[in-house]
C-alpha cells in the first residue's frame, strides 16, 4: 500500500509547487509591469538589410514613379506615377495620363492597375465638365489603416503649361477600394489644396473626411515635437514648440518611437523628409548660418481611417561643433519644397540625425526617414561629390543610439548624377512636394523602400529583426 500512496504524493506535492511558482511569477510579472508602465516597449532592433526586390514600375506603364506604399498588412506595394518619363511630363503638349499600380510585396509582379484620369471622369481629354483637360496632378495620401481605401489628392486643369489658378478645372480627393475587383472609385470635391500658398506664404494643407465627405480649408497644426487627432478631425499639438529649445522631453527623443502616422493616435514630427544644409537650404531662407533644416513631409490618417492629411513640418537643428558655419550664400543645390515660414530650433533627436548632419555640411542635403519604432534611421546624401560622376551616392542605415551603421555597409545606389540634381524635381504639384527621391518606412518598420523617379524604379528592402532595442 505504502508503494502506491507514495507517488501520490509525490505527485500531489509536485502540482503544488506548479501552482506556487505560478503564483509568484504571476506577482512579478504584476510588479515589472507597475514598474515598467511608463517606459516604452522593448522594440526589436533592425541588424540589417536583406537582398532587395527592385520593381521595375515600367512593366505597368509608370515611366515615372512619384510615390511608393506598403499596404498595411504588408501583402502589396502600391505606386503612383505618369506614364511618360519625368523630364517630359511638364513640356508635354497634351494629357499625360496617370496611373495607380498595386504590386504583390513579394514577387513584384502586377497585381492590379487603375487608370486614374478616368476615375476622375477624365478620359482622352474629355473632362466631365465637358471642357478639355489638358493636364492633371496627383498626389497620394496612402493607405488607411484598415487597407480598405487608397487616397489621392488631385488637380485637372485646362493648359498643359504653367499649371495657374485659373487654369484650374476641378480638384478634389479620388478614393479607390483596392478591395473592390470592379475598380470602384468614390470622389470628394473641393479645394485639393493645390495653391494653398498662392499668397507667397505657406498656408497649410486641407484636411479630408471621408465619412462626412468634406474638406477643410488649408490646415496648419502649428510647431510641434508631437501631434494627435483631436477630437474636431484635426491633427493637434500635443508637445507645442515655440522658440529654441534647448532639450528634448523623453517621449519624443531617441529613447522612445517615431510612431506611425497612418493609424497611431500619437506621433512625433521624426518622420520621412529632406535634411538641408544651411546653404543647400531654399525652402527657409530666414535659416541662420549655424542652422540646417529638417523639413518633414507625410501623409496622416486618425486611426479609424476618417480623415486624412499631408503633414508639413520643419524643424532648425544646430550644426555639430565640428561644422564650421556657413556663409549667408544659398548654393544651388538643395530641393525647393513647402516648409513653415520659420523654423523653431531643437536638437537633434539621435545620434544617427547628428551622423547625417556631418555627412551633409553646410552645403549638401540628405533623404532621411526613422523606423517607426525609432531604433533607425535611413539616409542617402546628395550634393558635392555625392550623385554625381565623380561621387556615389549610397543608402546608409544607422542605429539612432549609437549613430553607428546598423550592421550593413552603405549601399551603392545606381541612380546616377540625376537623382541628387534639384533641377529634376518631378513634375509641378503645386503645394505639394516633388522629389526625384524618397524614403520610406512600412507602418511595422519591416521594409524600407526608395523610389527613383529617373529610373523608374521602387526598391524595397526586407529588414531583419533581432534582439532587443538598446537603451
Amino acid at each position: 500500500m505504502e508503494t502506491e500512496e507514495r507517488p501520490r504524493r509525490l505527485l500531489a506535492r509536485f502540482s503544488a509547487l506548479l501552482v506556487t511558482t505560478a503564483l509568484i511569477a504571476a506577482v512579478i510579472a504584476t510588479v515589472a509591469a507597475i514598474t515598467h508602465a511608463d517606459r516604452p516597449a522593448p522594440a526589436a532592433q533592425p541588424s540589417l538589410l536583406g537582398t532587395p526586390l527592385t520593381i521595375n514600375t515600367k512593366i505597368t506603364g509608370i515611366y515615372c514613379p512619384t510615390q511608393a506604399f506598403v499596404s498595411p498588412d504588408g501583402s502589396q506595394i502600391a505606386v503612383v506615377g505618369a506614364r511618360q518619363p519625368c523630364a517630359d511630363t511638364d513640356s508635354a503638349t497634351g494629357l499625360v495620363p496617370h496611373l495607380l499600380a498595386l504590386y504583390d510585396r513579394t514577387t513584384g509582379y502586377p497585381v492590379h492597375v487603375y487608370r486614374l484620369d478616368a476615375l476622375i471622369g477624365v478620359d482622352d481629354g474629355a473632362h466631365a465638365s465637358n471642357q478639355t483637360t489638358r493636364a492633371v496632378r496627383y498626389y497620394a495620401l496612402g493607405w488607411s489603416p484598415d487597407g480598405s481605401r487608397f487616397a489621392l489628392a488631385y488637380a485637372a486643369f485646362d493648359s498643359a503649361h504653367g499649371l495657374l489658378p485659373d487654369d484650374l478645372l476641378a480638384s478634389g480627393l479620388l478614393i479607390v477600394h483596392p478591395r473592390d475587383t470592379a475598380s470602384h472609385a468614390t470622389i470628394i470635391p473641393g479645394d485639393a489644396g493645390f495653391f494653398a500658398a498662392s499668397t507667397s506664404s505657406y498656408a497649410g494643407l486641407p484636411v479630408w473626411n471621408l465619412d462626412t465627405s468634406s474638406v477643410s480649408p488649408p490646415f496648419t497644426s502649428g510647431h510641434a515635437l508631437a501631434y494627435a487627432w483631436g477630437p474636431h478631425g484635426l491633427p493637434e499639438p500635443l508637445l507645442p514648440l515655440s522658440g529654441a529649445t534647448t532639450s528634448l522631453p523623453l517621449t519624443a527623443g531617441a529613447r522612445y518611437p517615431a510612431g506611425n502616422p497612418d493609424g497611431d493616435s500619437t506621433y512625433t514630427v521624426w518622420q520621412a523628409g529632406v535634411l538641408l544644409g544651411p546653404q543647400a537650404n531654399r525652402s527657409v531662407p530666414a535659416l541662420q548660418p549655424n542652422q540646417d533644416a529638417l523639413l518633414t513631409i507625410f501623409p496622416a490618417w486618425s486611426p479609424h481611417g476618417t480623415t486624412a492629411t499631408l503633414m508639413v513640418s520643419g524643424l532648425a537643428l544646430p550644426l555639430p561643433a565640428a561644422i564650421a558655419p556657413a556663409g549667408s550664400d544659398i548654393a544651388p543645390g538643395g530641393p525647393l519644397l513647402p516648409a513653415p515660414a520659420t523654423l523653431p530650433q531643437v536638437p537633434a533627436r539621435d545620434a544617427a540625425l547628428r551622423a547625417v548632419q556631418g555627412e551633409t555640411g553646410t552645403s549638401d542635403w540628405a533623404l532621411v526617414a526613422w523606423n517607426p519604432q525609432g531604433t533607425l534611421l535611413a539616409s542617402s546624401v546628395c550634393g558635392t561629390g555625392h550623385g554625381t560622376s565623380a561621387g556615389s551616392q549610397s543608402l546608409q542605415l544607422r542605429r539612432t543610439d549609437t549613430g553607428m551603421p546598423a550592421g550593413t555597409a552603405p549601399i551603392p545606389l545606381v541612380a546616377g548624377e540625376h537623382a541628387c540634381a534639384a533641377a529634376t524635381n518631378g513634375e509641378n504639384v503645386g503645394d505639394y512636394p516633388s522629389m526625384p527621391q524618397w524614403l520610406t518606412w512600412s507602418g511595422d518598420g519591416s521594409l524600407l523602400l526608395l523610389t527613383d523617379q529617373q529610373a523608374a524604379t521602387v526598391t524595397v528592402w526586407g529588414v531583419a529583426l533581432q534582439g532587443p532595442a538598446q537603451g
